[in-house]
């Protein structure tokens, strides 16, 4: 699966998986240097594979999807990984005791982890980070509706959710904080049916749908 939407201005989603890298490898590419930027350059992570400015885990595989905001279609802003929690994931591997309950197996359910935005790099400001992270969610919920996926689990540091909730996104803290790399996080789920509440508008106008292009590429 692939798609392109032209959103506001300057601004466009790109859905990516590994049957689709090829044709958009620079934009792939940028993902991982963003990455690299954000938690192994900024944050310091120990992230189990680094190589020429890129960041990888065990996580991407051939059952991730990307989404990927972009500027001219090879330049990274944002991003996000997606997979279904039927599939091995972090959550249940690495931070299952910080998770209330057992941890889901379901096609309902997708895990959204590798949050990143250029925005978090001093030399991109505000006017970019912030409709850029908009239209992320965006596409997320839009894709989840055509998926059927009922809700995204997630564990991210506490400041992000009050950014995501500001732009608009439905998140609900379930799980304990747990401290990692200096900062607190936190399990959290996103719910899916709230489109209509999830809008990505500037002073520049209102990005089109990505429903209909997401359906004409299953």
């Amino acid at each position: 699966m692939a798609l392109y939407l032209s959103g506001s201005p300057g601004f466009s989603a790109v859905v990516l998986d590994w049957n689709t890298m090829g044709k958009w490898g620079d934009l792939w590419a940028s993902s991982h240097r963003l990455r690299h930027k954000l938690f192994i350059e900024k944050k310091n992570w120990q992230a189990p594979k680094t190589y020429g400015g890129l960041e990888s885990d065990q996580y991407d595989d051939m059952a991730s999807k990307y989404i990927i905001i972009t500027d001219d279609g090879s330049n990274a802003l944002a991003m996000a990984r997606i997979r279904s929690t039927t599939e091995p994931y972090m959550i249940d591997e690495i931070f299952a005791d910080h998770y209330p309950g057992p941890c889901p197996h379901s096609p309902v359910i997708w895990e959204a982890s590798r949050f990143a935005a250029a925005g978090n790099e001093s030399s991109i400001d505000r006017s970019v980070a912030v409709p850029a992270t908009r239209l992320l969610i965006q596409t997320m919920i839009e894709f989840a509706e055509v998926e059927n996926i009922e809700k995204y689990i997630a564990i991210m540091p506490l400041a992000a959710y009050r950014i995501i909730r500001s732009l608009g996104g439905a998140i609900s803290e379930i799980g304990q904080i747990v401290k990692i790399d200096g900062f607190n996080h936190r399990v959290a789920e996103m719910a899916t049916g709230c489109s209509d509440q999830v809008k990505f508008e500037t002073e520049l106008g209102k990005s089109a749908s990505v429903l209909p292009l997401i359906a004409r590429q299953n």
